[in-house]
């Protein structure tokens, strides 16, 4: 209760200040100095940076929007000033995925949409930055994307993508394109976007970045998150995404370096670090998009290999990624695509085991491993249409089965088999109840 009641009096605090920041803002116009202004923007950005979901919510409702609209129309608020604010609001929403529809409802979302369409439509005096700005402002606060109006989304890409295809390695550009990104990822998959709008831009971005690391690691998640939306019911782009720009590979290659920066042995930092927390949204993507990932035997079989070792040294302080490789596998094993002999050389089937051994075991990775080797085993058995020459078949199942025997996991394959049925009360319909269908017997 005492946690619940300091959370609440943090975020009543939280509101106060910003709203007080805001009120003083420019309480004398004209006369308040341009570096008080800056100091008081930043003093809101910090506390909008600690905000959680929560607490997001209860500050920005539809009154704080409606105010800042009225500020700008009244010159209290200078707009260059209020899209600073609205930049750092609508990132932070999209980094840490906070849900808020205020904005939406609000009297400056409609003046954002008047002024995105009217500066578009000039011409010769046209301001291309302030309609950057406006529109990062616009995608990054808006929720439900669904309801996008078409004409400003075409206008919104237009200009972000523009934006994008700077290539320069500067800290300042690197800056500016990642808040563009951020503000692409926030369009959901289900908004439908012509090809001919984007596809060449973003081929043309990821490439660059593949031979010149020019992004930021939120910048090229946020791009992936982008592409990778669009992909739905896109046949021709997803063999872009596996086979062109070979998604895997990156991913793997993403998370290895994510990996370096953390001190797996610092629980504290496997909570906090901004690397911990963008390997969080890459496993996310990975776990929710895995079938748009299997492209070439080996960039599978590198990315799996990657996400073992990230399995295994996350186990101890990490345990929310740690849980979410291993249900990974899981979902791996099920795609039909993805061979044995795959899960074999990635390492898969090991990290496996290896988590059978545990003196203790997390429910959820308990279920996971039991549903991992069942699906391992409709593989070898041919059951799921997959073509495994009987030969290979045989020498995979024999590899496997000497591994688990060599090991001594058949009682560990029991134990979970227990742990399963007692704590978790349910099981899969279509599982076999055949222990020996778990263990791979010859």
């Amino acid at each position: 209760m005492k946690e619940s009641s300091d959370k609440k009096h943090l975020s009543e605090f939280r509101e106060i200040s910003f709203l007080e920041l805001l009120s003083k803002l420019y309480t004398e116009p004209g006369k308040c100095a341009e570096n008080e202004q800056k100091q008081k923007i930043k003093e809101m950005n910090e506390l909008i940076g600690e905000m959680d979901e929560e607490e997001f919510d209860s500050v920005f409702t539809i009154e704080l929007f409606n105010k800042m609209d009225k500020m700008i129309e009244e010159k209290e608020l200078l707009l260059e000033d209020a899209i600073l604010l609205l930049k750092e609001m609508g990132c932070n929403k999209v980094i840490k995925k906070l849900w808020s529809v205020s904005f939406n409802c609000s009297s400056l979302c409609k003046r954002l949409m008047k002024m995105i369409v009217d500066e578009n439509r000039k011409k010769e005096e046209k301001n291309e930055n302030l309609l950057l700005y406006l529109c990062e402002c616009y995608l990054l606060l808006h929720n439900d994307s669904e309801k996008l109006p078409q004409k400003l989304l075409s206008i919104c890409l237009s200009s972000l993508l523009k934006a994008a295809l700077k290539k320069e390695k500067r800290k300042e550009t690197q800056s500016d394109v990642e808040i563009v990104f951020a503000a692409l990822s926030n369009i959901g998959q289900w908004v439908r976007i012509e090809k001919e709008l984007y596809m060449n831009e973003m081929i043309e971005i990821i490439k660059h970045h593949q031979e010149h690391h020019n992004l930021t690691h939120i910048a090229y998640l946020s791009a992936w998150v982008f592409l990778m939306d669009r992909s739905f019911g896109e046949r021709g782009l997803e063999e872009v995404i596996a086979n062109e720009l070979h998604i895997a590979r990156e991913t793997a290659r993403e998370l290895e370096e994510l990996a370096k920066c953390v001190d797996w042995e610092n629980e504290e930092e496997t909570k906090r670090k901004k690397e911990a927390f963008l390997i969080k949204k890459w496993i996310s993507l990975v776990t929710s998009q895995f079938p748009l990932l299997i492209s070439q035997k080996e960039d599978n079989v590198e990315l799996l290999h990657c996400l073992v070792q990230l399995c295994r040294a996350s186990r101890g302080n990490g345990r929310k990624i740690y849980r979410n490789c291993a249900n990974i596998f899981q979902i791996v094993a099920e795609v039909k695509k993805v061979s044995v002999e795959v899960l074999i050389k990635g390492r898969a089937i090991d990290v496996m085991l290896e988590e059978m051994q545990q003196s203790t075991l997390d429910v959820d990775v308990a279920s996971g491993c039991l549903r991992f080797f069942f699906e391992v085993s409709k593989k070898l058995d041919g059951n799921d249409d997959i073509e495994i020459y009987e030969d290979k078949r045989k020498d995979i199942k024999m590899e496997i089965f000497e591994k688990i025997e060599e090991e001594g996991f058949e009682d560990e394959v029991t134990n979970i088999f227990g742990i399963f049925f007692i704590f978790n009360g349910e099981y899969y319909a279509e599982m076999s109840l055949d222990l020996t269908d778990y263990l791979v017997n010859k």
